[in-house]
């Protein structure tokens, strides 16, 4: 009997890989009310595929990668990861992950690792923000952004959620605003969240929370949102840079911003900082963005 599929809010379950050879790796996914897989998880788990090929991680941590979506993933078919090494240089490895399904690609990702050394040293300041312990938990919010949808997406999203978000940005997603392309948010593994000490692990989860609502922010200028009936918005591509070490039990700001949106296309980049204001991450990503016209 294979391994049983990870439950919806068992993120750490989702990024445990079965490892099939030295370079090849098999996630599942957790049931999917969407009906296809949350481009988080598999960037995530392509991160954790390529971090088991680096011999010496601890000594070269993950310092970027670069991803592709190239399909939507099927949550019900396991999804392999092959992992070809590039280089592995004096300083630096480099990994290339192609995830498929049915032979099929779906990611394609090129993650780098750097060893630790000493250099020039500056970080912009961490914006002006309330604590996460001063923004206001609305749950009814949350209730009637997603009463419009389907029961059992409704039932999925109900469920304990792994990663805990605090908007400071007020964001109604049921009945949007239009606003300037800018969004702030703490976030942090929720409490029933056993997160080890592994920081590899706390960079895979990053990974995953950073594709949750990110390309949102490219539609507030518009007055809408990814459940409205007639936006169809996927993600195209994913970028992290890993600048310090993260723990994912502490809450850090995530602070996004949409530049730009044009082509059917949307541009959002985003920083994520420790409480104590530190830059630990950037990330950036480009997504599609259309807005569907009506049948008949």
């Amino acid at each position: 009997m294979g391994k049983a599929r990870p439950g919806h809010s068992d993120i750490l379950g989702t990024l445990d890989l079965e490892t099939i050879d030295e370079n090849t790796f098999e996630g599942l996914s957790p049931e999917s009310g969407w009906g296809r897989i949350f481009g988080g998880q598999v960037i995530a788990q392509g991160i954790v595929a390529a971090q088991r090929t680096v011999e010496n991680l601890s000594a070269r941590p993950t310092h970027s990668f670069h991803s592709h979506f190239l399909r939507p993933g099927n949550p019900d078919i396991p999804i392999r990861y092959e992992v070809e090494n590039i280089r592995d240089g004096r300083s630096f490895s480099t990994r290339h992950v192609r995830g498929t399904q049915n032979g099929k690609g779906i990611l394609m990702m090129t993650a780098s690792f750097q060893d630790r050394e000493e250099g020039f040293e500056h970080q912009i300041d961490m914006p002006d923000v309330p604590s996460p312990h001063d923004v206001e938990i609305t749950p009814d919010a949350f209730a009637k952004s997603i009463e419009h949808l389907p029961e059992e997406l409704q039932k999925r999203m109900s469920e304990p959620r792994p990663i805990e978000m605090r908007f400071i940005t007020e964001r109604q997603m049921h009945d949007p605003k239009p606003g300037d392309p800018e969004v702030d948010l703490w976030f942090r593994a929720a409490d029933f969240v056993d997160l080890p000490d592994d920081p590899f692990i706390h960079e895979a989860f990053l990974t995953f929370a950073s594709d949750m609502s990110f390309m949102d922010t490219a539609l507030v200028p518009h007055g809408t949102s990814l459940i409205a009936p007639d936006v169809h918005g996927v993600s195209l591509d994913h970028s992290v840079w890993f600048h310090e070490p993260v723990d994912m039990r502490q809450w850090h700001l995530f602070t996004r911003e949409s530049p730009w949106a044009s082509h059917g296309r949307g541009f959002v980049r985003g920083m994520v900082f420790s409480q104590s204001g530190k830059l630990v991450a950037s990330v950036s990503q480009e997504c599609l963005i259309r807005k569907l016209q009506p049948e008949g």
